[in-house]
């Protein structure tokens, strides 16, 4: 084995305090002269400044909704979402729906089941049973309801056979 020299200079304490003087001075000096490296305009555009102020879709009330969406839902939905796009979105998801279930009869009709799935998942928002997004679960009850909708279609539209199998010889 070798033998080992102790070490002349001794590591210092981690007790001992960081010196952090001269990084908050050397910021500091780096935000005085930020300030002078921007480039100072006196004529104030006013258009650039009116871009700032426009709104956004998010502060568009109930008036603001698409024609396309049914004046029957929009009156349902605004008590519990009045912005435009969130009533949109909820329009939204029922074509989606709609569209997934391939319906002959046109959307405009099936309206108040789209209604009645909206007014089932308030109850069950407000009874605190939703597990997911509202917006997946009134996704997930339309679905549903349009499921039925189009049993009953396919029931209207293909009639069973009016046959005796048990007597035919």
């Amino acid at each position: 084995m070798i033998h080992r020299d102790t070490p002349q200079n001794p590591s210092q304490s981690k007790a001992e305090c960081t010196k952090t003087i001269p990084e908050f001075i050397n910021l500091l000096s780096n935000l005085e002269s930020k300030d002078q490296n921007i480039r100072q305009e006196k004529n104030v555009n006013i258009s650039t400044l009116s871009t700032f102020n426009k709104p956004q879709l998010q502060d568009f009330d109930h008036t603001f909704v698409p024609s396309n969406v049914p004046l029957d839902f929009i009156q349902t939905v605004k008590p519990y979402y009045d912005r435009a796009d969130e009533i949109y979105t909820f329009w939204h998801k029922a074509i989606i729906a709609y569209k997934k279930f391939n319906f002959t009869t046109p959307l405009e009709k099936l309206t108040s089941t789209i209604i009645e799935a909206f007014k089932i998942t308030i109850f069950l928002y407000k009874k605190r049973k939703i597990k997911t997004s509202f917006t997946q679960y009134f996704y997930g009850t339309l679905s549903g309801m349009f499921s039925a909708e189009k049993r009953m279609e396919h029931a209207a539209y293909n009639p069973r056979p009016q046959y005796n199998w048990l007597n035919q010889g």
